[in-house]
């Protein structure tokens, strides 16, 4: 198991059946196109390579971590040592600036009052609503190591977290930056104790579990927020330190490798390129009209840390990435131009896709596109409970008919 956060269609209770289907293939490195939180992946290893793609920041850069590293994260003693000065210095600045902020917060926790939430939930700074916030985000978007870093503190504060726990992420940011830069931790340690850090926030945040909105604060949830908000992101995240460790030994993860890329883009490119190629491709393709990005959007400010833009009621990125798989009109291009690519590689193809997703008449859909460029085609039917983490269906685990397509040759 790979990182420990709630992912839209993730695998990990099918990843092992997925993993004996990919089995069947000859040996080589798998290539696994959405590989998401790496459940596949997971299951996989050691018995072959394992390549990760996905187009997200985020997920790219778990893969990275647990597929890829050479050691293990820096352990928790060492994490306090080398962290906890350049840690309190931004806190200790971002307290004096919202002082007042951060004391009308305390007393809507002390108070539990839902009329005293909102108001200062609304009063917290907030570059999504605030022409003075935004115009202070804007001038950070070109000088992003400016101290104190304050960008969840004026982005996400009353919303997703309060102020406090938005004031200890930047700290922490800032902390690991710190070190970076003075050479007292290495580019893999750095990136360990960021995803450590989307972890800790993912555990605290005011969401059912997911960044699409966080919730409003009503009568019958005040008690479950005040809770998420007496938490505390530097103890969730020297926890979330210590869970985590690579996969697999270091010569098998030298073997790995891991891409950020469009799937279709990426299948093309590898047909350009001399060298080994894998010997069965994974593609577990977004099978709602949900745009997956807006999900864990958070995430990816926090990899990027850039400034970016805050719209809506999301406070939502503008750069997130739009999936055609994710649309009624292109989907069944796009899984055409995926099956031809993988076949073009001479790579067997293992595909995951519910019953009621969006390409029309799946099963029958999919067996044809895969036999137009394959000898075999298998087909492999699985009860299944898939999340959707509460999204816009409103119902959050539903009974599906997941089915397993294996093209070989």
């Amino acid at each position: 198991m790979t990182l420990n956060v709630s992912y839209m269609g993730t695998k990990r209770q099918l990843a092992d059946q997925v993993a004996d289907v990919i089995a069947l293939s000859a040996d080589g490195p798998l290539l696994d196109l959405f590989a998401g939180m790496c459940a596949v992946g997971s299951a996989v290893a050691p018995d072959r390579n394992v390549w990760c793609n996905d187009v997200q920041w985020f997920a790219s850069t778990v893969a990275r971590s647990f597929f890829t590293s050479d050691g293990r994260p820096l352990d928790r003693e060492t994490c306090e040592e080398l962290l906890e000065e350049p840690f309190e210095e931004n806190r200790d600045a971002l307290i004096q600036r919202f002082r007042a902020h951060l004391n009308r917060e305390n007393e809507a926790l002390t108070a539990a009052s839902v009329q005293r939430f909102r108001a200062s939930d609304a009063a917290m700074p907030n570059c999504g609503t605030s022409l003075y916030f935004d115009k202070e985000r804007r001038r950070l978007t070109t000088n992003k190591c400016e101290f104190p870093y304050r960008l969840f503190s004026i982005t996400y504060a009353g919303g997703y977290f309060g102020l406090q726990q938005a004031i200890d992420i930047d700290s922490i940011r800032y902390a690991i930056d710190t070190r970076l830069k003075t050479r007292q931790i290495t580019t893999e340690q750095h990136r360990w104790l960021l995803i450590g850090l989307c972890q800790a926030a993912s555990k605290v945040a005011n969401t059912t579990g997911h960044f699409a909105q966080y919730l409003k604060v009503k009568s019958t949830n005040i008690r479950r927020l005040a809770r998420q908000r007496e938490r505390s992101i530097y103890g969730e995240w020297l926890a979330c330190i210590e869970e985590m460790k690579p996969l697999g030994t270091k010569r098998w993860r030298q073997g790995n490798e891991v891409t950020k890329s469009d799937a279709v883009k990426l299948l093309k490119e590898m047909a350009k390129k001399e060298g080994k190629l894998p010997a069965v491709i994974y593609a577990d393709p977004p099978y709602t009209d949900d745009q997956y990005s807006r999900y864990y959007h958070l995430y990816e400010t926090l990899i990027l840390y850039d400034y970016p833009e805050s719209k809506g009621m999301g406070r939502y990125r503008p750069d997130r990435f739009v999936s055609l798989f994710s649309s009624k009109q292109s989907v069944e291009k796009e899984m055409k131009l995926l099956v031809e690519g993988v076949a073009h590689l001479g790579s067997d193809i293992v595909i995951s896709y519910p019953g009621n997703g969006l390409l029309s008449d799946t099963k029958n859909t999919l067996r044809q596109l895969i036999k137009s460029s394959y000898n075999h085609c298998n087909i492999i039917e699985i009860d299944h409970r898939h999340s959707s983490l509460g999204a816009s269906k409103g119902v959050q685990k539903h009974s599906v008919t997941e089915m397993l397509f294996r093209g070989y040759n």
